[in-house]
């Protein structure tokens, strides 16, 4: 997964192999309701907008994440997964980038 900073409140994230790719993450979204390019998800504090879809179209694969306060917000907190465990991380600065593991929720979900 990389992710890239484009500005104080704008992550540019893709994901190697699309969101939602695994069994575990189906539980979020099937195949019936798929998110298309250019569809926006708003929650509070956050708006989720799909620019890109994997190669087959099915899922999405390349996502901007635009919050409503700077990225630095202390009221926020980053974390990525390392083995079967989250651990905080430092975004990349503006217009960089980092590149981080992909998640396997089924084994951090099962702790081994």
């Amino acid at each position: 997964m990389r992710v890239a900073r484009r500005d104080e409140r704008t992550l540019d994230v893709t994901f190697s192999e699309g969101l939602f790719h695994d069994a575990m993450s189906k539980i979020q979204r099937t195949r019936r309701d798929p998110l298309r390019a250019g569809e926006r998800i708003e929650v509070s504090g956050m708006t989720a907008t799909v620019l890109s879809l994997t190669p087959d179209g099915s899922r999405p694969q390349r996502v901007e994440l635009r919050f409503d306060r700077p990225l630095e917000d202390p009221e926020l907190v980053w974390v990525a997964s390392r083995d079967t465990r989250f651990e905080r991380f430092d975004l990349p600065p503006v217009g960089g980038e980092r590149v981080l593991d992909a998640i396997d929720l089924q084994r951090a979900f099962a702790g081994t």
